[in-house]
């Protein structure tokens, strides 16, 4: 990501952007992500591939857009429809309650900081914030947010200073 003189990164436009209240209609769709997220656990799909397959799914692409046919529809109804592009194969599942947290976050990340899903997954892996669960689930969406950026702000400067190299 090339940066020109006095333009501000990604990641700097994205923070300086941000809202961190969102409304009620977006905190029901977070809700929603969650849910299908356990619904993942419960039918025993390998979550790792789950969660890629479904943050980079037309699905989410169309909740990313607020597109009305699929806002409005129930968990179930956006999981037949993922499930049509999407064989999900049974394999090893994260803990409901960390799935279900991480799929509030996802949504929650988009609606806060206008970011696609794409996006989030580019900024870092599930994996690397599943890590700190223990200690990231209680805190806030803001706080942990926050760490996500710190760690990514730090990776993309580790990179930009070995570029410079």
């Amino acid at each position: 990501m090339k940066q020109g003189r006095g333009q501000k990164t990604f990641l700097e436009s994205i923070m300086e952007g941000d809202r961190m209240k969102i409304s009620a209609s977006e905190i029901m769709k977070c809700r929603k992500q969650a849910l299908i997220f356990e619904i993942s656990v419960e039918r025993g799909w390998d979550s790792y591939k789950f969660i890629r397959r479904w943050m980079n799914s037309e699905v989410r692409s169309c909740l990313d857009h607020e597109d009305p046919a699929f806002s409005s529809q129930s968990r179930y109804y956006l999981l037949e429809v993922f499930e049509e592009d999407n064989r999900m194969e049974s394999g090893e599942t994260y803990d409901i309650d960390m799935m279900h947290w991480i799929g509030y976050l996802y949504s929650y990340w988009h609606y806060a900081h206008e970011v696609t899903s794409k996006e989030i997954l580019a900024m870092i892996t599930p994996e690397d914030i599943l890590k700190n669960y223990d200690v990231l689930h209680t805190q806030s969406n803001k706080y942990t947010l926050d760490w996500i950026y710190e760690r990514v702000n730090r990776i993309y400067r580790q990179e930009s200073n070995n570029l410079i190299r």
